[in-house]
């Protein structure tokens, strides 16, 4: 998915780093919800070797990555 992410996350939005099964999104704040959009919509797309697997994501926010918040 780390690739997906990074080829069709909007140029506003840009992958920093991966920790296991997890990803750090940089944006500004006026365009937080729209990455969380496509991030989401990108990561839960249906994946083509095993289309009965569907994955599901959380999401935290913050300006500090030991001071996140849960978005869902």
């Amino acid at each position: 998915r780390l690739i997906q992410l990074h080829e069709k996350l909007p140029v506003e939005g840009r992958v920093v780093f991966t920790i296991h099964d997890g990803y750090l999104i940089s944006t500004k704040k006026q365009h937080v919800n729209m990455i969380i959009k496509h991030a989401k919509m990108i990561l839960e797309e249906e994946i083509t070797l095993c289309k009965e697997l569907k994955l599901k994501t959380k999401c935290e926010i913050g300006t500090n990555f030991g001071k996140m918040t849960k978005v869902f």
